[in-house]
């Protein structure tokens, strides 16, 4: 009871000495010296440099634990020939061991005179006066250094990622099935992967543009505070001044190239190169490498499936009359379900075809079988069917799920997990060949209408006949 007190009447001095608010420069200046509030600072300037350099050695040390190299040591050479072999490596590594050498060194000579002022400001200020001090001034320490922390971890993350392209064996990421014998710049380029971003020699108009267009677009139909003095005029001018003004100012040169003169070589040699196709593997992220003969062969092995394609006669010089054509029965099918149809303005008018064109086939070369097989894969982006299938997908969804299904890998692991294991359980796996081509249509139609009507007469009044068409159309 009595140190509860104790604690009682210590706080309520402190809170009474330093009511909230109350600065470290207004402690100094109503009790101490101007000198004094000097010292503190150089203090605390020592002590901001201490933590600093004590991060900095942190940073070093993961960098050399994690056999990464920081981008100052990065340093040109006469040959530049010379980059990424051993030698160069090694010479960064004692760099790096010497740098870190050198801020332990710094460090040691920065705790020494830290604590010589600490010894100075604890003589001039009171035991209360130094404690609340301290504690401020450690606060106001952490705020800085969290920015510094953040920075050196992403760093770090960025280095083990580069570190990590390096190293990829060409040999694990790259399936050459051509003739074409690459080089080690080729590979050097083609590890990268298909997804890798190239700096742009200049700013496309265009792609630079288009973005923006789309923005004003999204923002077309949303509200208005014009009680705040805005107006679609301003919000136009004002997208319009922000994407001409960095598009102008926009400067590759001063961007650095993050591919080698000779990866750029390498790049307009395979560009080149018509007797090949480079793809990505159906399944993961490498590189297919593929004669461009064994490509189309694959593909119409696949296309000569009489029961699962159909070739239509028709001149195919003239595909776009082929589109006009279904457009306008697409049309007509769209104006006699709106009557009934219960659909907003704006999603019939989105369901209306304008520019459509024939879809994109393309194979996914299996790598993980014998043969490397493709996998057919049809764009519909832009088809006439593309946009009445988008609005049917959150429609059907819910009847796509039973008992029999699974989400995700995730809950399959779960109810895997669950399962009573003194039972005599067996897992099979099957592998379905072409699986979405396999489907079969007509079934797959009659077993959703059957969901979708199985308690009413009409789906937003919709009879199942009416409905059918529309399955039958966006299929």
């Amino acid at each position: 009871m009595a140190l509860f007190s104790f604690a009682l009447i210590i706080i309520i001095l402190l809170r009474l000495r330093y009511p909230t608010g109350t600065s470290i420069t207004s402690v100094f200046e109503k009790r101490y010296s101007s000198e004094s509030l000097k010292t503190f600072r150089v203090f605390e300037k020592s002590q901001f440099k201490l933590e600093k350099n004590n991060l900095d050695i942190q940073f070093l040390q993961s960098c050399l634990d994690s056999n990464v190299i920081p981008h100052f040591l990065r340093f040109k050479t006469a040959d530049s020939q010379l980059i990424g072999t051993p030698e160069y490596r090694a010479c960064q590594k004692r760099l790096l061991t010497t740098e870190l050498a050198n801020k332990r060194r710094i460090g040691k000579g920065l705790q020494r005179a830290l604590d010589g002022q600490r010894y100075s400001l604890r003589s001039i200020l009171s035991g209360l006066d130094y404690a609340f001090v301290i504690r401020q001034s450690e606060l106001c320490l952490n705020r800085r250094l969290k920015h510094q922390t953040r920075t050196h971890a992403k760093k770090l993350i960025q280095l083990r990622r580069e570190e990590s392209l390096t190293k990829i064996n060409p040999d694990s990421v790259i399936f050459n099935y051509s003739t074409r014998i690459l080089t080690d710049d080729e590979k050097s380029l083609l590890c990268k992967g298909l997804r890798y971003s190239i700096v742009p020699d200049k700013a496309d108009y265009a792609d630079f543009l288009v973005p923006f267009e789309k923005l004003y677009r999204s923002l077309s139909s949303t509200p208005i505070n014009r009680a705040g003095g805005f107006s679609r005029e301003l919000v136009r001018n004002r997208l319009r001044d922000t994407a001409l003004s960095s598009l102008y100012s926009f400067n590759t040169k001063k961007l650095k190239s993050n591919l080698t003169k000779k990866e750029r070589q390498a790049l307009k040699q395979l560009s080149a190169d018509t007797d090949i196709v480079i793809v990505k593997p159906d399944k993961g992220n490498g590189v297919v490498i593929l004669n461009k003969c064994d490509y189309i062969s694959k593909v119409m092995t696949v296309l000569s499936d009489k029961s699962k394609f159909k070739e239509i006669n028709s001149n195919p010089d003239n595909w776009f009359l082929d589109c006009i054509r279904a457009e306008d029965r697409y049309k007509k099918l769209l104006s006699k379900l709106k009557p009934n149809w219960n659909i907003t303005k704006e999603d019939y008018s989105r369901l209306q075809p304008t520019g459509t064109h024939p879809g994109i086939l393309y194979g996914l070369p299996k790598v993980h079988k014998d043969g490397c097989p493709t996998r057919p894969i049809l764009s519909a982006i832009g088809t006439i069917q593309y946009n009445i299938a988008k609005f049917l997908v959150p429609q059907l969804q819910p009847h796509t799920v039973n008992e029999h299904t699974v989400r995700d890998t995730f809950s399959f692991v779960k109810e895997v997990t669950e399962l009573n294991p003194g039972k005599d359980l067996y897992m099979a796996s099957f592998d379905v060949k072409n699986l979405f081509t396999n489907v079969p249509v007509d079934e797959t139609i009659v077993i959703l209408l059957s969901q979708l009507f199985n308690d009413s007469d009409t789906v937003d009044g919709l009879t199942r006949a009416q409905y059918k068409k529309i399955l039958e159309f966006s299929a």
